[in-house]
């Protein structure tokens, strides 16, 4: 669901040339890496896939993305 999310949206803004492309935006930035590295702990298997398994742990922020409140509560935090 979210892969199909993310080529959606990589159509419809385009991936980094326009003003408003889809790796332009911060938290756009965290989905895909947060998308690859569930794809990748999918399809390679071994005991080397810790550090890439805890990426996983950031996809609650792919839901804030979503809420411009919860955004700038982030930000803010940060």
């Amino acid at each position: 669901m979210y892969l199909a999310e993310l080529l959606l949206k990589v159509l419809a803004y385009g991936l980094l040339h326009h003003k408003t492309a889809y790796l332009r935006d911060g938290w756009n930035v965290i989905d895909i890496t947060v998308v690859l590295s569930g794809i990748i702990t999918i399809f390679v298997k071994g005991p080397n896939l810790k550090k890439i398994q805890m990426v996983r742990v950031l996809r609650p922020l792919k839901t804030v993305s979503t809420m411009p409140n919860m955004r700038r509560m982030i930000k803010t935090i940060f």
